[in-house]
């Protein structure tokens, strides 16, 4: 699934001064062009956050962000990982006693408690996300022999990995390798096993951190001097020095002088260290240190706007390196995706010391995307999906202080990339507090627009997403004709022509429905035609989530229809022009009465299915697909279905109609209506009321309230109405409920509750549906039951 979370900002001259902003030149050429690699930005994963790789709030967030590639497992987790057990040893952490830079003691229980962090599972995760692995090797405590096993175990479940790494920060660890001539020969055997299975595996070894001090030379030098260079590509990690400056324009100005002079230039500089035709891979990175070990301070830039915009430019300028595969900051659970305003570590880590496990999934932990993750998505909208970065030139606007450089460096860097469908998008970033109005012109001409545009920005490069003001920084959307403001502090996408992801889903026919068996036909969209599609992909459950679901993936090239296992990662193949079913213990699709057929720029999947009965319940219909190019639409919630199921209690939910923004919740009480308590409906892109329009009927005053954008079903609440007829508006920032039409029609056992939604744009989206109820004493709930979908414009 891919996307962002996007509320409406106009760019307007009243809302920047025209007078305020400084004039700049964005020209773009075409014709002079760099090769992107598919999946360019992503992100390192680590195992010490407990949150579940199923977990579909997690899931749903970093989906926003739009990550071409998860590292797993990262970190210094990763030195202990035990691969076939999915857990962290405490007999391989021992071997680290000596070691003060090793793995932490305190990951072992964070992994157990929560029941083990399965490879299978990561993969699973990255697949819905729509990213491929680099998998970090433990070269440490594991053995040759075992990591050959692993890349057969990849290769068996179709695990898509774009690279391999040998040992995490190998130069960390002298006890274990004492050189790097050493390093490289201890690790040799572990890339012949990888080769062994799959020859064409791309294996980086590591150099050390450049921005790290202390043995730097020795270690790289003797890398160069190795006289087998065995390795297809070389990975580093780059971590610059905190600042010892005492104000944040302190570390800024430190940080910009990183950017330009030490993000393409240490891959210049890396370059001879060969073999010819090396490739480089960037898995980690941030602004500066997270946590300095010799001083003890905390980075204040990781995570904030100002890392956003730290992060989407070292990006952007490591793309336009041919020999860079893939780059992006550590890590997805910290400063560069979702961050939670509660850990939970002690629950997981007292469950693992009581030899117990917990389900994180039923914790709440308060989930949101950083600052610096939607600085992030702005980019990744656009590179994750390139084929090529265009020669790209600002002229003009202001400067910003770089340490040690005279006269500073320029406030706005641009790129710009082309895409498989014939679409242009420029990305620009904003390091000063001058907004800039800046006029773009492709190969010499100035389109008028108007372009769509999606940017961060804030008055304060500090900001930062928290637990209790999790929206502080958040990716926006507007349309601005040519020149185009670019706001302070900020990184902006200006799609110039086409859509940056032009793939898609269409619809889901029928949208809804009910019975043990479904006819679905689902249709897709491709710009370049349906013959340009390459794997599009339905999944049927009750969130995102591939394992135990009736999940299928057909292969147009291939003219194969997959069913997933359970597993949620083995493909079981039918062949459309053949005969038969497959079935997992979720559904069986038949292969009469299914067919793919294509037409201009629509392929429409019809699939014959018929469901378990211990699939039994409302069910949502997601889609997504991906083009020969590799661009991906991202999951799309397009319809639901339910599979027949006896409620436990007396109350039921059992339908929603819907006649424009009229929603109508239908459900039964078996001890009457005046045993109703609460009705819940809440619309949102998965189960959470934060930012959300959610609603509340009381039947006992008649009354309903909407809660407010922080979400808490206790209030406060953005408004609330008694059910009169009156014309009263109640409104939050995602909709607006008006008191005309709004009822609750009490018949026999049936309760009918309609309330009249007006959706607000920055609320734009394929959102879900969900309703329930209990009863007066709250003895009986249904709880939530996903009954329809609807797409904001």
């Amino acid at each position: 699934m891919r996307g962002w979370r996007i509320s409406v900002l106009a760019l307007c001259a009243a809302w920047i001064p025209a007078a305020g902003q400084s004039p700049a030149t964005i020209d773009i050429d075409t014709t002079t062009t760099t090769p992107v690699h598919s999946g360019f930005s992503g992100v390192s994963t680590d195992l010490g956050f407990p949150v579940e790789f199923w977990d579909y709030r997690f899931n749903a967030l970093a989906a926003e962000v739009s990550y071409g590639w998860l590292r797993f497992p990262g970190g210094s987790s990763s030195d202990i990982y035990n691969w076939q057990t999915g857990e962290d040893p405490a007999s391989w952490y021992m071997q680290f006693a000596n070691d003060t830079a090793g793995p932490s003691q305190a990951d072992i229980a964070l992994v157990a408690g929560r029941g083990g962090a399965q490879l299978l599972d990561g993969a699973n995760r990255a697949n819905l996300l729509g990213a491929s692995l680099i998998v970090c090797a433990n070269g440490f405590t594991d053995t040759a022999a075992s990591i050959g096993q692993l890349a057969a175990y990849v290769k068996a479940n179709q695990i898509p990995v774009a690279a391999w790494e040998l040992s995490n920060e190998p130069y960390l660890f002298p006890d274990f390798f004492s050189s790097a001539t050493d390093y490289l020969d201890k690790m040799k055997p572990y890339r012949d096993a990888i080769k062994a299975v799959d020859p064409n595996a791309m294996i980086a070894i590591f150099l050390r951190d450049p921005g790290s001090a202390g043995g730097q030379n020795a270690w790289n030098s003797a890398v160069a001097a190795y006289p087998n260079p065995y390795w297809d590509a070389i990975t580093f990690h780059h971590y610059p020095p905190q600042s010892t400056g005492v104000v944040f324009a302190n570390w800024m100005a430190d940080e910009s002088a990183v950017l330009v002079n030490k993000t393409t230039a240490l891959v210049t500089g890396f370059t001879p260290i060969g073999p010819p035709g090396v490739k480089f891979l960037i898995t980690e990175f941030d602004p500066s240190i997270p946590n300095d070990s010799k001083t003890g301070n905390s980075s204040i830039t990781d995570g904030t706007l100002w890392g956003g915009i730290y992060a989407a430019e070292y990006i952007m300028r490591m793309s336009t390196v041919p020999s860079v595969l893939h780059a992006g900051p550590n890590e997805i659970s910290y400063n560069a995706g979702v961050s939670a305003a509660n850990g939970h570590q002690g629950e997981v880590t007292a469950a693992a010391t009581a030899g117990k496990t917990v389900d994180t999934v039923s914790l709440d932990f308060g989930f949101y995307l950083t600052a610096q993750a939607n600085g992030m998505a702005v980019l990744n909208g656009a590179i994750n999906h390139a084929v090529q970065s265009n020669q790209t030139t600002v002229t003009g606007g202001v400067t910003v202080p770089a340490t040690g450089v005279s006269g500073g460096i320029p406030a706005l860097y641009a790129m710009s990339y082309s895409n498989g469908a014939g679409g242009l998008s420029v990305v620009v970033t904003n390091k000063s507090a001058t907004a800039h109005e800046v006029t773009i012109r492709i190969n010499g001409n100035t389109p008028a627009g108007p372009f769509p545009i999606q940017f961060v920005t804030g008055t304060d490069p500090s900001m930062a997403n928290t637990g209790t003001n999790p929206p502080a920084v958040t990716v926006q959307n507007a349309s601005s004709d040519n020149p185009v403001t670019v706001p302070p502090y900020s990184v902006l996408r200006a799609d110039l022509s086409g859509a940056a992801v032009a793939t898609s889903p269409l619809a889901v026919t029928p949208a809804s429905g009910s019975g043990p068996s479904a006819v679905t036909n689902v249709t897709f969209t491709d710009p370049r035609g349906w013959q340009d599609l390459d794997v599009v992909n339905v999944l049927i459950n009750n969130s995102l989530d591939g394992r135990s679901a009736c999940y299928l993936a057909y292969s147009r090239s291939a003219g194969m229809l997959y069913l997933v296992a359970d597993n949620g990662a083995t493909l079981l193949g039918l062949a459309l022009n053949g005969q038969g079913s497959v079935s997992n213990s979720q559904c069986t699709v038949t292969r009469e009465g299914s067919a793919a057929a294509g037409s201009g720029n629509l392929l429409t999947l019809t699939l014959n299915l018929t469901f378990s009965a211990t699939f039994a319940g409302n069910k949502i219909v997601y889609t997504a697909a991906r083009d020969v190019q590799g661009n991906s639409s991202g999951w799309q919630a397009l319809g639901t279905w339910n599979v027949p199921f006896t409620p436990p209690g007396t109350i039921a939910v059992t339908g929603l109609n819907r006649a424009g923004q009229t929603f109508t919740a239908v459900l039964t009480d078996s001890k009457g209506t005046g045993d109703f308590g609460v009705v819940n409906l809440l619309v949102n892109t998965f189960i959470d009321g934060r930012q959300a329009c959610y609603l509340a009927y009381v039947a006992s005053t008649n009354s309903l309230a909407l809660v407010d954008d922080a979400g808490d079903a206790g209030g406060p609440f953005a408004g609330s109405m008694v059910l009169n007829g009156g014309a009263a508006t109640i409104q939050n920032s995602q909709c607006s409920v008006r008191g005309t039409g709004i009822s609750a029609v009490k018949n026999g056992n049936t309760l009918a509750l309609t309330v009249n939604i007006t959706f607000k744009s920055g609320f734009a989206g394929n959102r879900i549906v969900w309703v329930a109820g209990r009863d007066a004493a709250g003895g009986n709930n249904t709880d939530w039951q996903a009954l329809g979908t609807s797409t904001v414009p």
